[in-house]
């Protein structure tokens, strides 16, 4: 199966079809604010290939691509950014994380990938004044292995 037909599911289950153990209860507010940002990426023209892909070690909250470039989305909220923003608390090792995880994906996908770009975006979400606010960084960090 090649790529652009939909190389994985969007079912919430990672590598080797486990359950994922995410931060939140199914339902809760990871995979909500997750469903958010997925929607506020295609309504900007990317389709979402995979959500919750993960391999040993890590997870990958969205995967994304447009105009020929694949953006692996780590996706963060807070309902204040009072003790600083969402996109701060994505650490070293959050990035290293997620990093390992971008290979392992690209590794189980190589053929279907050729000829593509990949970045690390963030998407943060935040509320103020009653209202939720979206932030996309585009290539938010490099690679960290």
């Amino acid at each position: 199966m090649g790529f652009g037909d939909g190389w994985g599911s969007n079912s919430g289950r990672g590598a080797a079809g486990r359950q994922m153990k995410g931060r939140c209860a199914p339902g809760g507010v990871g995979s909500g604010t997750e469903f958010l940002a997925a929607q506020y990426l295609s309504e900007r023209g990317y389709t979402i290939r995979r959500r919750n892909y993960a391999a040993r070690g890590g997870e990958i909250d969205i995967i994304a691509e447009k105009d020929g470039v694949v953006a692996f989305v780590e996706v963060r909220f807070r309902q204040s950014t009072r003790f600083g923003t969402p996109a701060e608390t994505v650490t070293l090792a959050k990035r290293r994380r997620i990093t390992r995880t971008a290979l392992n994906f690209m590794a189980e996908n190589r053929a279907a990938l050729e000829g593509r770009a990949f970045r690390f975006d963030v998407i943060s979400m935040s509320m103020e004044d009653g209202r939720l606010v979206f932030e996309h960084f585009r290539n938010a960090f490099e690679a960290w292995t």
